[in-house]
């Protein structure tokens, strides 16, 4: 880019730097899930919106000044003025589509259900979080299956049922642990819920596991009041 004067610079710099940083913040969280990278991307949201109002005084000065010295038509200074507007003017809308995403790919609540049971399999089951009921279908025997969900405000239980090859039915209720939960299933029909190793985003996408396009249609249809979660 061509830069009329120093102010112009400024101006680009304002606009350009936010962007740049909080597409890092961003990647780097998905793909971490550091908490001190979500708290560095709400800092920056304050950050941006500073840096961006100084973009715009500079911008004004550099338009001022390209004024003064200008030698040509005018459209050869509006070019490059108009460029850096827009580029300060894309941080807003940057800017709310990371926070949405973001408040998205955090609410996605992970729940596990580990069959340890030799040679029997579940049909049927479902695990119920506040008002949203997960079919996890058919379990394997000696498997695990995982889905996700938006997940409720004040999720402290989950309750699974399912219906076992020889064993018939088995219900029970587990603590909700933070972020994701493993619901195994024992041999003798009792159920147990612990903490999985954190997995991020990225390893799940590799593996083929999280859905990135559930995920949006499951949000949109949550924001429009059309289901409680987004789980399948």
């Amino acid at each position: 880019m061509r830069y009329l004067n120093r102010a112009h610079r400024v101006a680009t710099y304002c606009g350009t730097a936010p962007l740049a940083l909080a597409a890092l913040i961003f990647v780097s969280w998905f793909v971490t899930r550091r908490d001190w990278l979500a708290l560095a991307g709400f800092l920056l949201l304050y950050a941006g919106l500073a840096s961006c109002l100084a973009g715009v005084i500079a911008l004004a000065l550099a338009w001022r000044k390209a004024r003064r010295s200008a030698t040509g038509p005018i459209r050869e200074i509006l070019l490059p003025l108009r460029t850096t507007a827009l580029l300060l003017l894309a941080n807003v809308p940057v800017a709310a589509g990371m926070v949405l995403a973001a408040d998205a790919i955090a609410a996605q609540y992970l729940i596990v259900v580990f069959n340890t049971v030799r040679g029997e399999g579940f049909s049927g089951a479902h695990v119920t979080a506040g008002d949203c009921d997960i079919d996890f279908g058919y379990v394997v025997p000696s498997s695990v299956s995982e889905r996700f969900l938006r997940a409720p405000r004040d999720l402290y239980t989950l309750k699974f049922r399912a219906i076992g090859e020889r064993m018939g039915p088995i219900e029970g209720e587990v603590v909700a642990l933070p972020r994701q939960t493993t619901i195994t299933i024992h041999g003798d029909g009792t159920l147990t819920s612990s903490a999985v190793r954190p997995i991020t985003p990225l390893e799940l996408w590799w593996s083929g596991e999280l859905d990135l396009f559930h995920i949006v249609t499951g949000e949109a249809a949550y924001w429009l009041g059309q289901a409680p979660c987004n789980a399948p």
